[in-house]
């Protein structure tokens, strides 16, 4: 896939539909759910630049390993335009810890190497880790839910 930018709304969009699938579980509408990324894109999973925390996203990095927690919003200094139809904060009720699992590979190309990350939300939400998906060796490639 080519680079297509915009990383930290997109970032936005995945940490929002945590928080939307938190209101589906408290308000009994689903009993759990699950947010997923997948990507080519090593900037999601990567550690960021020391600096990172000086950036106008800073509260929307999902690397590898990230506690994300409480309410996350853009920088004050964050353009209009960057924030456009998501100015709003993210208000997280529970505890997550970003994990990343590698997905699959094509050797042939530049960026690719594709991973995931799954964000578990269910009504008890402390620190939500899932195990490594697919298990099986053999089903790397594409993900089979009866893994499950």
């Amino acid at each position: 896939m080519k680079n297509q930018s915009a990383n930290d709304v997109r970032r936005y969009a995945f940490l929002n539909d945590i928080q939307r699938l938190e209101q589906l579980v408290d308000s009994q509408t689903a009993n759990q759910g699950f947010a997923v990324i997948i990507t080519n894109d090593a900037s999601y999973w990567k550690d960021p630049a020391p600096n990172w925390k000086d950036r106008n996203d800073a509260d929307f990095r999902i690397h590898e390993g990230r506690e994300i927690r409480g309410q996350l919003a853009w920088a004050p200094k964050t353009s209009q335009g960057t924030k456009e139809g998501q100015e709003e904060p993210i208000n997280l009720q529970g505890n997550y810890t970003i994990q990343w699992h590698d997905y699959s590979t094509i050797e042939s190309v530049k960026n690719g190497q594709f991973r995931y990350c799954i964000v578990d939300v269910s009504p008890s939400r402390s620190l939500q880790n899932l195990p490594s998906f697919p298990r099986r060796r053999e089903s790397i490639g594409k993900p089979n839910l009866e893994d499950w």
